[in-house]
């Protein structure tokens, strides 16, 4: 009797423990081997963001955080994609001298609604690169009209926004694309545009449109002006 159950026991561990080792191959035929080996990196100006990051394979997030007189805002982490690349860093570093931002989603762009210490628009220009951002590029109607009831309700009255005429004959975003170009504006006396040199514009939320000011007035401090970052 103790011999035929030895038997039956040998029998059983010779059928099984293939099948086990058939399965066991199986759960590790393709084992995860992606790492996101290089390291993310963002800075602009005088900032570089910092990341914290807790391991480096598909899944591990990344903290991203600011230095000590800068504030982040946006996502303030990564992961790592099954692309061996860390998501798309969606945050930036605000000086903390930028006290009253309010930011927004658009489609493919982020908004920075700012309320800051006066400043003139080549200054303005100055704070949104050091934000990894510009002032505005206003595309088109739909663009254009979500811009004017975000500062509206934040109490925005004339922003600055990315539009100046560098050299007296066209009004030209940051990116090189122009009004025309773009085959869109929005000003508020389309027939009696002034080219100049040095002239910047605004968006006047109270009248909806676009005015442009001359020299002295874009060097003269203003407080609000809003920035774009693409995401």
């Amino acid at each position: 009797m103790k011999f035929s159950i030895f038997i039956i026991t040998i029998f059983l561990i010779m059928f099984y423990l293939p099948v086990i080792e058939m399965k066991s191959k199986r759960c590790h035929k393709h084992p995860n081997h992606v790492k996101c080996l290089s390291k993310p990196t963002l800075s602009c100006g005088n900032w570089s963001m910092t990341f914290d990051l807790h391991g480096i394979t598909v899944g591990n997030i990344g903290k991203l955080s600011c230095p000590s007189d800068h504030t982040l805002r946006g996502n303030d982490t990564i992961s790592c994609l099954e692309s061996g690349l860390w998501s798309r860093i969606k945050a930036t570093c605000v000086p903390d001298d930028v006290t009253d931002s309010r930011f927004a989603l658009f489609r493919d762009s982020r908004y920075y609604f700012v309320k800051a210490e006066l400043q003139t628009f080549p200054q303005a220009e100055a704070t949104c690169l050091d934000m990894c951002a510009t002032l505005v590029e206003i595309n088109n109607e739909a663009e254009n009209n979500f811009l004017l009831s975000k500062a509206e309700s934040l109490g925005l009255v004339s922003p600055w926004i990315g539009l100046e005429s560098k050299d007296g004959t066209r009004y030209e975003w940051v990116s090189g694309n122009t009004t025309e170009t773009n085959s869109y504006d929005d000003w508020a006396h389309p027939n009696t545009i002034i080219h100049e040199v040095g002239r910047c514009v605004h968006l006047d939320v109270g009248q909806k449109a676009w005015f442009s000011r001359d020299q002295s007035t874009c060097d003269s401090a203003k407080d609000e002006f809003i920035c774009e970052f693409q995401i």
